[in-house]
Order: structure tokens, then sequence, then C-alpha cells
């Protein structure tokens, strides 16, 4: 996520850049030092960078799945996240499909997928039964990938992962800041 980050960036600075330079050669247009048909060439030619770099950057905006050079670990809860039901657990209901698209397309993209539930037992292999039913075979459930087994030298208890994906969790910053508009 961070090198779709730095590519958004790069970007726009790309823009910044074209944009004075545009500026620059509207500045040659007033003096005249250079033939107007010319002038006018240089400043279409500007123009038309300006125009590819800026839709070229609405794109990258655009485009959840951008490239990346490192391939991310994605843990994803099952209960309210993957399976959205009104009744109690361990009913299952109906696929949040937004969200199995977008994990089955991260992982063709090279990225690995974890569930990580508190399921147990049949229910565990009803909802692994439930997401391979809607094309998403996890890399791993409830436990870590060996490359981060390999990489700590043991198996922590807790998963290795880069984005955890649940209806119930909520950043630190969030929560800081809800905590203390509640004092």
């Amino acid at each position: 996520m961070k090198e779709v980050k730095r590519t958004k960036i790069k970007i726009l600075l790309i823009i910044i850049i074209l944009m004075i330079c545009y500026i620059f050669i509207e500045r040659i247009l007033k003096s005249n030092t250079i033939p107007k048909i010319i002038q006018w060439v240089i400043l279409f030619i500007s123009f038309i960078c300006s125009m590819i770099a800026l839709l070229v950057y609405i794109r990258a905006l655009k485009d959840p799945f951008a490239e990346s050079s490192k391939s991310l670990i994605y843990a994803v809860d099952f209960d309210g996240t993957l399976n959205l039901t009104d009744e109690s657990y361990p009913s299952l209901g109906r696929p949040n499909k937004e969200l199995f698209y977008i994990l089955k397309e991260l992982q063709k993209r090279g990225n690995k997928i974890i569930l990580w539930t508190c399921r147990t037992g049949a229910a565990l292999d009803a909802a692994v039964y439930f997401c391979e039913g809607y094309g998403l075979k996890f890399d791993a459930v409830n436990e870590n990938l060996p490359e981060v087994i390999e990489e700590h030298r043991s198996d922590p208890r807790k998963i290795g992962y880069d984005v955890l994906i649940d209806d119930r969790v909520i950043h630190p910053a969030k929560f800081i800041k809800k905590f203390i508009f509640r004092q």
C-alpha cells in the first residue's frame, strides 16, 4: 500500500511540474522572441502532457488493485464480514459479494488471504465451504502462513498480516479520538 501512495505522490509531483512548465510557456507566449506558431505548438504539447498526467493520476486513485512490488497478507473475519446474516451464530447468511470480489482480485495479484475467525469444528468447515462456493479459497485458515512462521522462527499465536478486515475493528487513532471526545 505504501508503494501505491508513493506512486500517487510521484504522479502528483509530475502534474505540478508540468503545470509550472505550462505557466512558464504561457509567459514565453507573451514575448515576441519566438514565432507564434512554435509558441502555440509548445503550449499545446505541454497542455496534452498535463492532461495525460492528470488522467493517469485519476486512474491511480480509482484503482484499488494498483500494482505493488510487495504482496500483502490480508486477514479476514467471517461472521459479519464475509457472511452477512441477521440471525445468530453459526447461521450462514448472504455473502458480502463486493468483499468476495475484491479479495479474489487481490489474490490474483499475488496477495495472500487468511480466514481468521472464532469458528471451530463443523462451523469452521461450513464457513470455508461457504467461501469456496463463492470462489474464494484461502491461503490459510486460523493459522499463520509458512513464510510468517519462517520469518519469526516460531508460530506465534497472533496471525501475521498486513491488513485486517473485520466488522468489529477500529483504528487506534479513531478509538483515541472517540475516547477523548467522550470525556
